[in-house]
């Protein structure tokens, strides 16, 4: 593929939201976030895989979560 991850991100569905430097998630498949060292965070996806996250992205995915679990049946 020879897109960066950003520009892949905005052809996507709202629900896929660039998480690090090398991932993008589905929203679909996000379970929870926790806090885990040195202002960074872990995102737990709901096969258990984990993504760390900054302090900073995370408040753009959290705002992305809010509004993702607001407009659209994640069951």
């Amino acid at each position: 593929m020879n897109k960066n991850l950003s520009t892949l991100e905005k052809e996507l569905d709202k629900n896929f939201i660039k998480v690090n430097r090398s991932t993008i998630i589905n929203l679909v498949f996000f379970r929870e976030y926790s806090f885990w060292e040195n202002e960074k965070y872990i995102l737990r996806m709901k096969d258990g895989e984990e993504f760390s996250v900054t302090r900073e992205r995370l408040k753009s995915i959290k705002a992305r979560i809010v509004f993702y679990n607001d407009n659209f049946d994640i069951g």
